[in-house]
């Protein structure tokens, strides 16, 4: 492959979308679900994981690879070895990233950071220090429908608005799990209670399901044909608002084209970033 060198040769830092929230939110579900596949681990179960960045291959195969720990050398994974790299029972993890390279990915130019949840001996995920490989990110908080007003999680919107003006969005998942009534009362007043909380201005919000999103894209319809047909209108609706949401953030961040591969992914810039956040954070 003829590879553009992605970073600092030119001095633009990559485009990047970064997901962060508390653990089981549905981060990496939400991830799988616009590239179509299930390319990333999903557990209910809490676990030791680095950051994972996921961009766009232009080569036949969806190719894994890490970067072990204390390393610059990116190594090439079996998707086996990449699947049994998350670490749970206070194993540490074995690399300080991961990554995919997936051909089908939709985003001809972002990169798609799945950043490790919170865990529940935490108070809050790991909020990104402003560093110059982050200034062409957008920053996307997902919680989920039903929770996404805690204290806790109103706390992180402010922070993330105040650090991160106009490149902050939030995504309440799992509003397959509520009611009609609910999912439409929670999306027409969820700016108002924003603002209600001192987070003014409110940045955008989306209230989805990635669950239904990815059974859309698989053709799962017997877990579609389960939920009711105005829910899953709701949610769908509200998952292609934030696809064009993330389309048109691309669209003004990105002003070249980028051919990724495992060394100058995992070594650049960008991942360097994410990789100094989630230093020294335990349970991940």
């Amino acid at each position: 492959m003829n590879n553009i060198i992605p970073q600092d040769s030119q001095g633009t830092p990559l485009p990047a979308a970064v997901f962060s929230g508390d653990f089981n939110a549905g981060k990496s579900l939400l991830i799988n679900a616009l590239l179509h596949q299930n390319s990333l681990f999903i557990s209910r179960e809490e676990s030791m994981t680095p950051p994972v960045l996921v961009a766009k291959s232009d080569g036949g195969d969806v190719i894994y690879g890490a970067r072990p720990r204390g390393e610059r050398e990116a190594v090439a994974l079996s998707r086996e070895q990449f699947l049994s790299s998350r670490k749970v029972g206070g194993v540490p993890c074995e690399s300080d990233a991961l990554c995919v390279l997936a051909p089908e990915m939709p985003f001809r130019h972002f990169v798609l950071v799945d950043t490790p949840g919170a865990s529940s001996q935490e108070n809050r995920p790991a909020i990104p220090a402003a560093a110059p490989a982050l200034d062409n990110a957008l920053f996307v908080l997902v919680t989920t429908l039903e929770y996404w007003p805690a204290r806790h999680t109103m706390s992180l919107i402010r922070e993330y608005q105040m650090r991160f003006p106009g490149r902050f969005i939030v995504v309440a998942n799992m509003a397959d799990h509520i009611n009609t009534n609910e999912i439409r009362r929670v999306r027409d007043k969820g700016r108002q209670r924003m603002e209600r909380n001192g987070i003014a201005p409110a940045p955008p919000f989306f209230t989805l399901s990635a669950r239904l999103e990815l059974a859309r894209r698989t053709g799962d319809d017997e877990y579609r044909r389960r939920i009711k047909a105005d829910v899953r209108e709701l949610c769908d609706a509200g998952f292609d608002a934030f696809r064009v949401a993330l389309y048109e953030f691309e669209a003004k961040v990105a002003s070249r084209a980028v051919d990724y591969d495992l060394e100058t992914l995992l070594n650049s810039p960008l991942a360097e970033a994410v990789i100094m956040n989630q230093k020294g954070q335990k349970i991940c």
